[in-house]
């Protein structure tokens, strides 16, 4: 049987460690590592492979792509907000 406390320990440590790489919020890892590990579940055929390096390789492609998807529409939303450069009114001698 699988059971999901044998495998949160393999996907909080990859949300760590891209979490660092990319620069996202490690619990927003853990949410699409969650949901990788659900999907798994759904998928998983016992004659290919272990479910933990099944689950390992999802992880470690779904999880990347997640990263990179996040940070291009991050960097998207970025680009509509006005940076101080860009504002006429905007004085580095000023301080809010």
């Amino acid at each position: 049987m699988i059971n999901y406390t044998d495998y949160v320990d393999m996907i909080k440590s990859r949300a760590h460690k891209l979490s660092e790489k990319y620069h996202i919020p490690f619990d927003e890892l853990v949410s699409e590592g969650n949901l990788i590990y659900c999907e798994c579940l759904n998928n998983y055929d016992i004659t290919k492979a272990s479910f933990s390096t099944y689950l390992y390789s999802m992880l470690a492609y779904g999880m990347s792509d997640y990263c990179r998807y996040y940070n291009s529409q991050v960097g998207e939303g970025l680009s509509d907000i006005v940076s101080p450069s860009d504002d006429d009114s905007f004085d580095e001698n000023n301080s809010i």
